[in-house]
């Protein structure tokens, strides 16, 4: 396969840091003046224990509830998460509006898309297209096989992310980001939207 530097995973365990990283580097992103767009999935906390998701829509800011650890959804489930299913349709019109721009993120890329199929699986599409100039996606170890044999013809750049690691990882994907974004241009056929879809 063709190294493809221009798509790079994050991968780590659940609490290493992923989802703060990806929003370091978004942050990072912005204040350089770069495009951002895709989703975030912050953790809602309760005594200090992860009790749901959130999707944000980083172009925006805006939240809505995705998923949580005891079930009452109306969405798929998976062995840890019970879906909204509102908020995986709304994390799918994100995607499907995250075009053109010069940094995306999908946070995640897990289970429901990678193991049944669900979930957020325009994002496959979205990374083989060429509408952006860094994508940046989560996904655990587990599943990092199934994932590349979903991108034909490239091998995405793997970050494992460790305690040791995980500060200096924003500051390095960002210099990664500006390297792409005066090594390749970025075709600009669509009009980049300025509100979130609707829920």
């Amino acid at each position: 396969m063709k190294a493809d530097p221009s798509i790079v995973i994050l991968s780590g365990e659940s609490g290493s840091g992923k989802t703060t990283i990806c929003t370091r580097v978004v942050a990072l992103a912005r204040v350089r003046g770069l495009g951002v767009a895709g989703v975030l999935t912050p953790a809602r906390l309760a005594d200090g224990c992860k009790v749901g998701l959130d999707v944000e829509d980083i172009h925006t800011g805006q939240r809505h509830p995705l998923a949580e650890r005891i079930g009452g959804t109306d969405g798929p489930a998976t062995e840890s998460w019970h879906f909204h299913a509102d908020g995986l349709a709304w994390g799918v019109a994100i995607l499907r509006c995250a075009k053109p721009c010069d940094l995306l993120v999908i946070d995640e890329m897990g289970p429901l898309e990678l193991a049944r199929g669900q979930g957020w699986t325009v994002g496959l599409d979205l990374l083989r297209g060429s509408h952006y100039r860094l994508a940046l996606v989560v996904v655990r170890p587990a599943l990092l096989p199934r994932f590349r044999e979903r991108l034909s013809g490239a091998e995405p750049l793997t970050l494992a992310v460790t305690e040791t690691n995980r500060d200096d990882l924003p500051g390095e994907i960002t210099a990664l980001l500006e390297l792409c974004f005066t090594q390749m241009p970025l075709p600009n056929t669509e009009k980049v939207r300025r509100n979130s879809p609707p829920i």
